[in-house]
C-alpha cells in the first residue's frame, strides 16, 4: 500500500503541481487524488469582506500500470498534463486518469 511519506511533490509549470506516488497503480493514484480534490474544495481561500472565496482543482493523472506503456518519463508527464487540461474543458474541478499515452494534444 501507498506511504504518503514515498510521495514526491513540486510545482510542474506556472500553476501546475505534481504528486508523484511511487508503485501506485491507476485505482489509488485516483483515491489519493480524490482525497485531495475532496481538502481543495473544503477549505475557502481567502474570506473577502466576510464571504469565502471558494477554490477548485482540475487533476490529471497518467499511471505507468505496464512496463513500456510510456516511452519516457517525459511522456508520462506530459500525458498526466494533457489529463490536466481535458478536466478543465470537460467542466473544471474534475479528474481524469490514463494508463497509456495520450495522443492529441490540448487546446
Amino acid at each position: 500500500m501507498f506511504d504518503d511519506d514515498e510521495a514526491i511533490t513540486g510545482r510542474y509549470g506556472g500553476e501546475e503541481f505534481v504528486v508523484v506516488l511511487p508503485g501506485v497503480g491507476s485505482d489509488v493514484a485516483r483515491q489519493r487524488v480524490k482525497e485531495i480534490r475532496r481538502q481543495v474544495d473544503a477549505k475557502a481561500a481567502v474570506n473577502c469582506h466576510g464571504a469565502p472565496i471558494l477554490v477548485t482543482a482540475s487533476y490529471g493523472i497518467a499511471v505507468m500500470e505496464e512496463a513500456g506503456r510510456f516511452a519516457n518519463i517525459r511522456e508520462l508527464i506530459e500525458t498526466a498534463d494533457q489529463c490536466m487540461y481535458q478536466s478543465k474543458r470537460n467542466g473544471c474541478n474534475r479528474v481524469t486518469v490514463v494508463t497509456a499515452p495520450v495522443t492529441t494534444a490540448p487546446t
